[in-house]
């Protein structure tokens, strides 16, 4: 059981000094204890017992707080409290100031928070060695190399310079562009979440504006940085101009401006720039373009080893062969940072005994007072860390489809990873754990206590299905789409206050003129206005639809069946030759065969995804088999089945079944049912040759008595009332499901006009009806609804569990 999970540890190949014999002792120890639980007796609706009204109150409030922490260490007062004057988020008290804070600009501008600056540095001493320009320009150069070891120390040098000069404009700017440049690193996924470090970065700014109303160069770069990072995009475009165009620190300059556009296609990085330039284009090309081209470019580029490229790829979803890379061999690069934050804070190597405490460092008392405090290094290794756990257990389970590898990945975060604070959240997307609604309630009281904890992408995820009224009221907490100012989330937040009824449309137009290259605000405001044809999408998208897949796909979406549709798959097989697939099914439904064979042969040569080729090669199996060319039929087909995909597998069981070898069809089907727990294939062909195959009907009409003991019961809508007593749970969202309106936490109760009760019967009713749309009927949680989702393959690309009634927290 211990020997499996360390060969996942190691299968990246990504060896660094002693992290992965760490492991190996660590994942080898039997009888941990998993950490003790709460009850997991469904909670009432709860209210957040939070000390601020919402988020604009919160996150300016920790902008004074940092504020005052660090001119404390001029003799002025340690704390001040921030009171909302209004609902508007805009004017504030300051109590222990005498101050009042008005946000006229945008949350993280330091100019709104600067009168309040001047009153906390009003009597600080002059610093006895005033820092210089040079040694700024220093600091910026060292940081287009942000290694968390370079970070760590630049860090310790300029936190004991300002705490001996708490008022010295030059060392505030280089502590902003400390903070600013760890908000750049942030790419945790769902648990991403720089606005900590953003607020930081503020306040040092204010601070600083107080003895140089103009800003030098650490300075400039942090306001181009908190601009892009809060997505105000416009703005930063016009901050990277005051920035160095040649020089040591031109990289600035060309990082920033990609982070804020995105187009890599206008990108000028090339191989060997600064990692600072380099995270801005693998950022880019992961996010309008995919996985595939990403680890593309990484493979030529060789750029320097860090954990963020893995981070990077994670979030936007990996391939078979990527997630063996990076979700699964990524694994040890977390504990890599671990290490490294241990050995800078504890001066001694990290052993088995020191997880807990590693965990959950902090800073030590009575030690000076850092600007990326250990609590805060902690904060963002162990959101990065989660994020890697959870995307390394779902590869493993359903991408993989390897559940004895998924299982001791929880059983890792039962066990040795238990103390890390995130910890509930993480084994929330566990629905496999018998302890599932156990995270769900702890994860409910700690939002509770703190709604900063999540942000919005979070908060979308946690807010439906079983658990939603578990958690404080999103409208409440949120109140706009955006932090005042800015369009950070804009559309993710958009969507979620849409879903509860809240009207957003003014507020997601503005924020398209903040951000006019944020694709996610621009499908949110499609959708909104209700633009389905490919002109008026055009109109809206611009030529980012040329080099960004999701709006590309968007208009391919709609365009109309024929050669507008093709002229736009064809647009996105440019980008990305995955896409030739998609091209390929539509040259079929058009009956142009010979020219989908050319596609469907360019991309079996062409395309990088090999799991995802034998998955897609049944209709030209089929068709060399028709045309008499069994040779290459069998050869497509054994590859399919060596790369052991679920469709490859069925794909080579088909071939065997059609020449009439049906004991190596069946053999296959059994593989398949044995690697991926999915017995629908191997029951639809025993029912398929029951009538020639004495064995095939005796194992079909086993099987079929065991998983409908009452026989199959016939379905129609108007046959369902109420809440479902018993279905199949959506677990997960899709763009496939997306598009046909399934969401996490809707109930499928019947599927091909038949009834089904678990995911076993639907796997096997989907299993029986071929090349037609998947019909079933969905109850989302106000009725109940017939979806016809013509999809490749009559799959959704959800994960699915069992649900019965009364296992939910929906009243």
């Amino acid at each position: 059981m211990r020997k499996r999970l360390i060969v996942l540890v190691l299968v990246g190949g990504l060896l660094v000094g002693g992290v992965a014999l760490f492991l190996v002792i660590l994942l080898s120890q039997d009888g941990y204890q998993p950490a003790p639980v709460v009850s997991s007796t469904p909670s009432t609706p709860r209210t957040s017992v939070s000390e601020f009204r919402n988020e604009a109150h919160w996150l300016a409030a920790e902008v004074v707080g940092e504020m005052t922490r660090w001119a404390a260490l001029s003799g002025e007062p340690a704390t001040a409290k921030v009171t909302p004057n209004d609902a508007s988020g805009v004017l504030y008290a300051v109590e222990g100031v005498a101050g009042e804070l008005r946000i006229a600009q945008h949350i993280w501008h330091p100019e709104d928070y600067l009168p309040l600056a001047r009153i906390l540095l009003a009597k600080a001493p002059p610093g006895s060695s005033p820092a210089s320009e040079e040694e700024g320009e220093n600091l910026a150069a060292s940081l287009l190399n942000p290694l968390t070891l370079v970070m760590l120390a630049r860090d310790t040098a300029v936190s004991a310079r300002l705490a001996a000069s708490p008022a010295d404009p030059l060392l505030h700017e280089q502590a902003a562009l400390l903070c600013a440049t760890m908000a750049y690193r942030e790419a945790a996924g769902r648990f991403c979440d720089a606005r900590r470090e953003l607020c930081a970065a503020t306040a040092h700014l204010a601070l600083a504006r107080v003895g140089r109303p103009v800003p030098g160069i650490c300075g400039r770069i942090a306001l181009a940085l908190i601009d892009a990072l809060s997505q105000r995009e416009v703005a930063a475009l016009a901050a990277v101009e005051t920035l160095p165009a040649t020089g040591r620190l031109a990289g600035w300059r060309r990082a920033i401006h990609l982070r804020a556009t995105g187009n890599w296609v206008q990108s000028t990085i090339e191989r060997g720039a600064s990692m600072i330039e380099q995270l801005a284009h693998c950022r880019a090309l992961a996010y309008h373009q995919g996985d595939a081209a990403t680890v593309a470019w990484l493979d030529l580029a060789q750029p320097i080893s860090a954990p963020d490229w893995g981070w990077i790829v994670c979030e936007t979803g990996v391939s078979v062969e990527n997630g063996h890379r990076f979700a699964r061999g990524g694994l040890e690069e977390e504990f890599e940072e671990l290490r490294t934050l241990w050995q800078q804070v504890q001066r001694r190597d990290m052993d088995q005994a020191d997880l807990t405490a590693a965990l959950t460092l902090s800073d030590e008392k009575g030690k000076s007072r850092r600007v990326l405090s250990i609590k805060r290094w902690s904060a963002f290794l162990d959101r990065h860390r989660a994020h890697r756990l959870v995307v390394a257990h779902n590869f493993c389970q359903y991408t993989w489809g390897d559940g004895d590898a998924a299982k001791e990945l929880r059983d890792l975060c039962a066990g040795p990873l238990a103390a890390a604070p995130l910890m509930p959240m993480v084994r929330m997307h566990f629905s496999q754990d018998k302890k599932y609604l156990t995270y769900v309630q702890q994860t409910a009281e700690m939002v509770g206590r703190d709604p900063s904890l999540l942000t919005a992408w979070m908060w979308a995820h946690y807010r439906f299905g079983k658990f939603k009224t578990l958690m404080p009221k999103a409208r409440d907490w949120w109140g706009g789409i955006a932090p005042p100012g800015t369009a950070m989330h804009a559309s993710i937040r958009a969507d979620l206050l849409t879903t509860l009824q809240q009207q957003v449309g003014d507020q997601a137009e503005r924020a398209l003129l903040i951000a006019p290259h944020d694709a996610g605000l621009k499908i949110f405001l499609a959708h909104l206005r209700g633009l389905k044809d490919t002109a008026s999408l055009t109109a809206l998208f611009g030529d980012q639809a040329e080099w960004n897949l999701h709006l590309a796909g968007v208009v391919a979406k709609h365009a109309k069946p024929g050669e507008e549709r093709l002229a736009a798959y064809r647009r996105m097989a440019a980008l990305d030759p995955e896409w030739n697939i998609e091209l390929a099914r539509e040259l079929v439904k058009m009956k142009h065969e010979q020219d989908a064979v050319a596609v469907y042969e360019a991309a079996y040569k062409d395309c990088a995804d090999r799991v995802l080729i034998a998955n897609s090669m049944g209709w030209l199996v089929t068709w060399h088999a028709d045309h008499g060319n069994m040779p290459r039929a069998r050869e497509i087909a054994d590859h399919g089945y060596e790369v052991f995909s679920h469709a490859g597998i069925e794909t080579r069981a088909k071939l065997d079944e059609r020449i009439g070898d049906l004991a190596a069809a069946e053999k296959a089907l059994e593989a398949l049912h044995e690697r991926y727990d999915d017995e629908g294939p191997l029951l639809a062909f025993w029912k398929r040759t029951a009538p020639r195959r004495p064995e095939s009907r005796a194992a079909y009409e086993r099987q079929e008595k065991t998983l409908f003991p009452r026989g199959q019961r016939l379905a129609k809508v108007s046959g369902f009332s109420g809440r479902p007593v018993t279905g199949v749970e959506v677990t997960s969202n899709s763009q496939l499901a997306s598009e046909n309106d399934i969401r996490l936490g809707h109930v499928i109760v019947a599927i091909d006009g038949v009834a089904c009760d678990t995911t076993a019967q639907y796997y096997f009713l989907r299993a029986l009806t071929v090349d037609q749309p998947l019909a079933i009927i969905v109850w989302d949680g106000n009725g109940y609804r017939q979806v016809i989702a013509d999809v490749p393959n009559r799959r959704l690309r959800v994960n699915l569990a069992d649900w019965t009634s009364g296992q939910e927290l929906i009243p």
